[in-house]
């Protein structure tokens, strides 16, 4: 697998239109983990919601905030980003325009976000933390659990992201 790969390395990933995932945390610490629409732009990651969702109200109480964009075929590229979210209202309802039409195509994603308004937020990721990689070919994992009926081991041909047993820290 190849890892420590920059975003811009990755960047024909990024500017693919694959829903993305938005970790925020909950009052009690918990990890809320939502599928969003996204684009990579300037540097960072925007992710287009509605001023009332949660959530905006997770990051406006905690700024901590992960995204996860990861391909489900061949070479199962991915990207992890933990950073301090922020929000972003001014030009929202622009950004939104641009997002949906990267899912939807121009003209439906318009209709979609509808016209300018102030419903419109992005939560802007900055880098802070990446982690990234993909692997390359078929390569063979040690049989580090000999024990363990090989249907429930890991598999090579699993995604980095499920082979993986590093945690999250808060």
């Amino acid at each position: 697998m190849r890892t420590n790969l920059t975003l811009e390395d990755q960047r024909e990933l990024l500017d693919r239109a694959i829903v993305a995932v938005l970790a925020t945390y909950r009052a009690d610490g918990a990890v809320l983990l939502s599928p969003v629409w996204h684009e990579f732009r300037d540097g960072g990651f925007n992710v287009w919601v509605f001023a009332d969702t949660v959530k905006v109200r997770h990051v406006r109480r905690d700024p901590r905030a992960s995204i996860v964009v990861a391909e489900s075929e061949e070479p199962y590229r991915g990207v992890e980003v933990r950073t301090r979210a922020s929000l972003v209202s001014e030009g929202a309802t622009r950004t939104a325009h641009r997002i949906a039409g990267r899912y939807l195509g121009p003209e439906a994603g318009a209709a979609y976000v509808g016209p300018e308004s102030d419903q419109n937020v992005i939560i802007r990721l900055e880098p802070g933390d990446v982690r990234g990689g993909f692997r390359r070919g078929r390569r063979r994992e040690p049989d580090l659990k000999p024990n363990v009926p090989s249907a429930q081991r890991p598999s090579a041909k699993w995604p980095w992201w499920l082979r993986t047993t590093s945690s999250v820290r808060a």
